[in-house]
């Protein structure tokens, strides 16, 4: 444990100055529907869906779990923790590989900056116990070796975030040193962990939803296969799909390419190549199997694996090459990761950053007054600064941060009001005009 905290408070202090200077860490900005997980819902307060909805619609249970905690934190607790846990999982994936500091930092940071999750973070308490869940896992199979520790982690991934399985498993079985029957073992788990994990999802579901499967939201478009039309569709969205993944990432790929290459062709031992390429062949057949038999649009957001990949790429070259030239092509990808990740990571936080300190001076604003409920009249839409946020991700903000209810109040009601923009009282109601 020393040795995995020797460095990491420098790594995290990093960091957190990092993200401190977009803007994000005193004003976090959350996504619209994230709100649910963070707070205590009136009955009658719009949502985009509770936490127990999301374990029909996506098979959430854990996360659903952990909102019962999220709730009682603020937005800057939840944020905090998720960025802990994440930059917990980033350093444990150095240390599974090097006790070098300089390889440790440049590998963690690699990881971190993974553009995926420059969005992905703005889901804070959805998100965190899947980091969490990761790290400890990584750590506990570092320890143990053992594969049940894998099975047990991977079902309940899948009932938190099951895009981070593909990342843990590339690491894994990069670690391998026990031949290619292992390996396949461990290819193996990777899927039974998954299946075992719809499973227990599928069970739950039925018990409490009277729902066997999950019930895919209409905004995913889902195409069962009814017919061969049906499969041809899926089959060539999955095409178009791997086409668009392999355009966005065409440097990383022509880098990871040329560092493969040469690697087979100077080094003796090509066993980490082998298990590089089987954990991705193992993860492409499964994502491929998932889109053909459901269809659905798979978002941009959602494939963060491709990022690791390329992370266990820099791990190849800088820990198991001998040859230089080969660790120089390696700190070459990992700076381009490094680069094009913080370029997303703080052009995200410092754009939507602004837009939570705004929403914090209305909070302020409608909070100046005694009542708890506070009635708008007109658009939320053209409150400036609030980026076009609309009334109901607005109303739960406004509830977490500042106990104030904002409800849409009625034509009749704002025709009552003098035509000046800001906080008016008519008859014990406290009213919000903003245009």
């Amino acid at each position: 444990m020393t040795n995995f905290i020797k460095g990491f408070i420098g790594y995290f202090l990093f960091i957190i100055c990092f993200i401190y200077m977009t803007g994000q860490l005193s004003d976090p900005y959350v996504r619209h529907d994230e709100w649910e997980f963070m707070i205590y819902l009136l009955p009658d307060m719009p949502n985009h869906g509770t936490p127990w909805d999301k374990t029909l619609w996506e098979g959430r249970w854990i996360n659903y779990l952990w909102s019962f905690i999220a709730r009682d934190f603020s937005v800057n607790a939840n944020y905090l923790f998720f960025i802990i846990g994440y930059s917990l999982l980033c350093w444990s994936i150095s240390s599974l590989f090097t006790e070098n500091l300089l390889y440790k930092f440049i590998i963690s940071i690699s990881a971190f900056f993974c553009s995926a999750y420059a969005d992905l973070s703005l889901w804070p308490a959805t998100l965190s116990s899947s980091v969490w869940i990761s790290f400890i896992t990584l750590v506990l199979y570092k320890k143990y070796n053992k594969k049940i520790i894998l099975l047990f982690s991977l079902s309940i991934l899948v009932m938190s975030y099951a895009p981070l399985i593909a990342p843990c498993m590339i690491f894994i079985m990069l670690l391998n040193n026990r031949g290619f029957k292992n390996l396949l073992k461990l290819s193996s788990t990777y899927y039974i962990g998954y299946i075992i994990g719809v499973f227990i999802v599928y069970y739950l579901n039925y018990k409490y939803h009277n729902f066997l499967g999950v019930k895919i939201a209409d905004w995913r478009n889902p195409n069962p296969i009814h017919s061969f039309q049906d499969l041809y569709l899926n089959l060539k969205k999955t095409i178009i799909f791997w086409r668009d993944l392999i355009l966005e990432n065409k440097l990383e790929i022509l880098l990871s390419s040329t560092i493969l290459f040469i690697y087979i062709l100077k080094e003796n031992n090509t066993n980490k190549v082998i298990n590089i390429l089987v954990s991705l062949f193992s993860i492409v057949a499964l994502e491929s199997a998932l889109s053909i038999y459901t269809g659905v649009d798979i978002p941009t957001r959602a494939i963060i694996w491709p990022w690791f990949f390329f992370t266990a790429i820099v791990i190849l070259a800088l820990v198991y090459s001998n040859k230089m030239y080969i660790k120089l092509l390696g700190g070459v990808l990992a700076l381009c990761l490094m680069l094009n990740g913080s370029e997303r990571w703080y052009g995200f936080y410092s754009y939507e950053s602004q837009h939570a300190k705004f929403e914090n001076v209305l909070g302020n604003i409608l909070g100046s007054q005694s009542n708890d409920e506070v009635y708008l009249c007109g658009n939320a839409t053209k409150i400036k600064g609030l980026g076009n946020r609309e009334l109901k991700p607005l109303t739960l903000a406004l509830w977490k941060k500042n106990g104030i209810y904002l409800k849409q109040a009625t034509e009749d009601e704002c025709a009552q009001l003098n035509n000046i923009i800001g906080l008016q009282k008519i008859n014990n109601k406290v009213f919000y005009k903003v245009e």
